[in-house]
């Protein structure tokens, strides 16, 4: 049987499972020079693909499309472009669009400061700097747009309990950042520098769940406090133990049974995928639509914000 349709079999009652698409905008690179503030040529690229695609979505699945995007809005932009907003202010007529279109958005925060000693970008995990950079993201993020942010996602996947101790008292809804099953790591690549790992998402659950500061990453049942995270879709462990994380990315034979795999064992009330604005998304830009347009093509898929979802999933 084909994995479409034994997807349909499955779901046929099914009246509705929320998608949510996060796009994190930021710069191309990961290591960035000092002094050079260049445009962000993924994002520049990037939205209009992703408008033309709403559109095919919205056919598909008969229902508006919407998608989140997620702004840094961090020291290390505030350091390289003169200020924490730019990328607000830079693109103010692209983000008006896409609100305009029913799209949210939200916060992206990354925690990389510069150190005179070595000369260089570290991911620096003191607790008070990670807030830190949350705090200023939030401040920055009502100013250029008038109002609270209500949805976040951490950048290479760093979230602490004090940083959702901020988020709860900046009556942030929705956070992304948890990728379930993926253990603590340092360095993403080999010339990032770091002080510190990422957290333990090993165990955590797979579909929407609350925590608390002092229980992060673990969930708390008897918490009704916000945000609700949603974690990035992810399929119980492999044979060999690994995550086994679901991407846009994938050859789309391969996302369209891992998709089957997923909502076989865990019939998750909303699935969620990030996609960062960089060349890596350009390249991949045909895997990335088509296993897009795969959901849409399923029975109750709709694509919608992550503040959307949290309020369907977290009713």
């Amino acid at each position: 049987m084909r994995v479409s349709a034994a997807y349909r079999l499955l779901h046929r009652d099914r009246a509705s499972l929320p998608v949510v698409v996060c796009c994190d905008v930021e710069p191309d690179p990961r290591v960035l020079v000092p002094g050079v503030a260049a445009p962000w040529a993924g994002f520049e690229e990037l939205a209009p693909r992703m408008d033309a695609l709403r559109v095919r979505l919205s056919k598909l699945t008969r229902a508006p499309a919407s998608f989140s995007w997620f702004l840094r809005m961090d020291p290390q932009v505030a350091d390289t472009w003169g200020s924490p907003g730019w990328a607000a202010d830079h693109y103010a007529d692209a983000f008006a669009d896409l609100e305009a279109h029913g799209d949210e958005l939200g916060l992206h925060t990354h925690t990389w400061r510069w150190h005179a000693e070595p000369g260089a970008w570290v991911r620096d995990h003191d607790p008070a700097w990670e807030e830190h950079c949350l705090e200023l993201g939030l401040a920055t993020f009502e100013t250029a747009f008038g109002r609270s942010c209500r949805a976040h996602r951490g950048g290479d996947r760093l979230l602490t309990g004090g940083m959702l101790r901020r988020l709860g008292a900046g009556r942030v809804a929705v956070d992304l950042t948890v990728e379930p099953d993926v253990p603590p790591l340092g360095p993403l690549a080999p010339e990032e520098m770091v002080n510190g790992l990422t957290p333990d998402y090993r165990g955590v659950p797979l579909t929407p769940y609350r925590s608390n500061p002092d229980a992060f990453p673990a969930a708390d049942p008897a918490s009704r406090s916000d945000p609700l995270l949603i974690p990035l879709t992810s399929a119980p462990r492999g044979k060999d133990g690994g995550p086994r994380l679901l991407t846009p990315y994938m050859i789309p034979s391969l996302f369209a049974r891992r998709l089957l795999q997923i909502t076989r064992a865990v019939s998750p009330p909303a699935l969620a995928f990030a996609i960062r604005t960089d060349q890596e998304a350009i390249d991949a830009w045909d895997l990335i639509a088509r296993n897009l347009e795969h959901l849409a093509s399923l029975p109750g898929v709709r694509f919608v914000t992550a503040g959307a979802a949290a309020t369907a999933a977290g009713a």
